[in-house]
């Protein structure tokens, strides 16, 4: 897998998810179709389908500001090229749910004077799916505090609530209490080194991967004594290990918000599995970000990710992330559960509502 996907292939895909949307739902067993919601932008235009940054990509804009309890409005655009198949990523979303509350305090008339910045902890409920396309968010106070501050996030297309979020805000420079040495603090233990022990790759034109069109956003170094994709020799194909950059066309490295694409941008678990042969969909139905640390100031350019699924079980598994920066210190743990189902699912036609 030395080849990356090529921007002709890459158009192509796009191209055809444009097609696709005009006809169909973009549909599983938790889909709606979408129309304009009020006050979002307008359908994704020919050139907002392109291939876009990350910074592009999850951008949010205020719609309207209200009173502390009728809370601050805004819209977003959700972009083809941040997908898996035809269903935008589920770590996408977290980024662009924690641009929204990131806005929220440090503009809105409520919150900014706490000088509390950073999402600390972002705990995302997925509800329904989204779809390519406007997307209405409205952020309510939950309780804003001296110290923490919690928000509610509800992202909404066709009238249908899709992702209800909780997200906790702080000044991490400003914490103060107990500091305790653990089994993460400092360096964390045996790190395979991302330029002795690990090989960069490049995603191919394996038909996985074109459909999993958002995993071109970023290149990948994979421990090179495991069976690719594994983690080292030893690990079982439950744990997967990597390195990984942003590889968006921006130049730039990761913040705060991004490590919510991150922690959810892997290559699933199920396939280094053989029973798991054909082509699926691991939806997420929930998944906590629990941020520890801030990056340098030029950001962080590579970042370890350890993903470890427990138990896969009817369908349905949990993934715990670990992910660290180059001095091996832990900047963040995540843990999700997700569903394994068929990829038609993915693409279905159009279906009434319906829940998971």
């Amino acid at each position: 897998m030395a080849q990356r996907i090529s921007p002709q292939s890459s158009t192509l895909f796009l191209l055809l998810l444009s097609i696709f949307q005009q006809t169909e739902m973009m549909s599983s067993d938790y889909s709606t179709p979408i129309d304009t919601p009020e006050g979002a932008p307008p359908a994704e235009t020919k050139e907002q389908s392109t291939p876009s940054t990350l910074v592009e990509g999850a951008a949010v804009t205020l719609v309207k500001e209200g009173t502390k309890d009728e809370g601050v409005h805004y819209s977003a655009q959700l972009r083809s090229d941040w997908c898996i198949g035809v269903v935008p990523h589920g770590g996408y979303l977290t980024t662009v749910l924690i641009n929204v509350s990131t806005h929220y305090f440090i503009h809105s008339s409520v919150a900014k004077a706490l000088d509390q910045p950073h999402a600390i902890h972002s705990a995302l409920t997925f509800i329904t799916r989204c779809s390519i396309g406007p997307a209405t968010i409205h952020v309510t106070p939950l309780k804003l505090g001296r110290q923490y501050s919690f928000v509610r996030i509800v992202l909404r297309q066709n009238g249908h609530v899709c992702i209800d979020a909780t997200i906790t805000h702080a000044c991490i420079s400003r914490e103060t209490g107990a500091t305790l040495e653990t089994r993460g603090m400092g360096a964390y233990p045996d790190l395979p080194d991302r330029v002795r022990d690990c090989k960069e790759m490049r995603l191919s034109q394996d038909p996985s991967l074109v459909f999993r069109v958002a995993t071109s956003k970023l290149k990948y170094c994979f421990p090179i004594e495991g069976k690719y994709g594994f983690g080292r020799a030893g690990m079982g194909p439950s744990i997967r290990e990597q390195w990984v950059a942003l590889d968006d066309g921006s130049g730039k490295r990761f913040g705060v918000a991004d490590l919510g694409f991150l922690c959810d941008m892997f290559i699933p678990i199920p396939e280094n599995y053989p029973q798991t042969k054909r082509l699926h969909w691991y939806p997420t139905l929930s998944l906590s970000l629990d941020v520890k640390a801030l990056p340098p100031k030029e950001g962080w350019e590579w970042l370890y990710c350890r993903i470890e699924s427990s138990v896969i079980r009817g369908g349905r598994m949990d993934i715990d992330v670990v992910i660290c920066d180059e001095d091996s210190n832990i900047v963040a743990i995540s843990r999700h559960v997700a569903v394994v189902v068929d990829s038609a699912r993915n693409t279905a036609k159009q279906a009434p509502v319906a829940k998971l």
